[in-house]
């Protein structure tokens, strides 16, 4: 599943001892459909695949973690929305406003 929907992310090609009780672990808590949505919104991120100031990308053992796979279904890595992105270059005209957003700008 990871293979035919990330395709933006390098290849799995080996399933160690480690990545089998990783995928155990994560099959105890995750429905399959929740698997493949967790995949669907990992390939749909830019920051996952590397749009990020450290030129960061995720890679399937990151995801397999319980709290990064968590984080992906709640949309922590979702893209925002291009208005979010303009209102926040640009401000808002209200200074409250953003210096609230820039506190927050960075707590994926």
């Amino acid at each position: 599943m990871y293979n035919d929907i990330c395709i933006s992310f390098s290849r799995l090609t080996v399933l160690s001892d480690k990545r089998k009780q990783a995928i155990k672990a994560r099959s105890n808590t995750y429905t399959v459909e929740q698997f493949r949505e967790m995949f669907e919104k990992a390939e749909a991120s830019d920051f996952m695949k590397g749009a990020n100031s450290k030129d960061w990308q995720a890679n399937f053992d990151w995801m397999m973690k319980d709290a990064n796979f968590a984080k992906i279904l709640d949309g922590n890595y979702d893209n925002k929305p291009v208005k979010y992105q303009q209102q926040t270059q640009q401000g808002t005209g209200n200074i409250f406003l953003d210096m609230y957003i820039a506190e927050n700008e960075g707590g994926i």
